[in-house]
């Protein structure tokens, strides 16, 4: 038995799909024949591109500070498929009170 897990594990599928083959033999348990078979199996495998995952932040702030500074908003916020791009950050919603300024690295 082949586990299809096992053909694909450390596999980094590329974009678009990737074929994965293998090929295998067929004996007659029978000794007094000579009889197999080979066969060819052919696997495609379609990749998917998943979306980051943007985890919710808490900033307590002493409000007698004058600035606050978030070095790395994205730091517990992760993509299965790329590093995460720190200029991808925009202001969905602003904060009630004060500014939010990303800047152009993201931070």
């Amino acid at each position: 038995m082949v586990h299809l897990h096992t053909l694909l594990q450390n596999q980094i599928a590329a974009p678009g799909p990737e074929m994965v083959t293998f090929e295998y033999e067929i004996t007659d348990p029978d000794p007094s024949t000579s009889c197999s078979t080979t066969a060819t199996v052919t696997i495609r495998v379609n990749s998917i591109n998943d979306c980051p995952v943007a985890v919710d932040d808490t900033i307590f702030v002493d409000a007698l500070t004058n600035d606050l500074i978030i070095k790395d908003l994205i730091a517990n916020d992760y993509d299965k498929d790329n590093p995460l791009d720190s200029s991808s950050i925009f202001i969905l919603d602003p904060p009630l009170y004060g500014d939010l300024t990303v800047n152009n690295d993201g931070r």
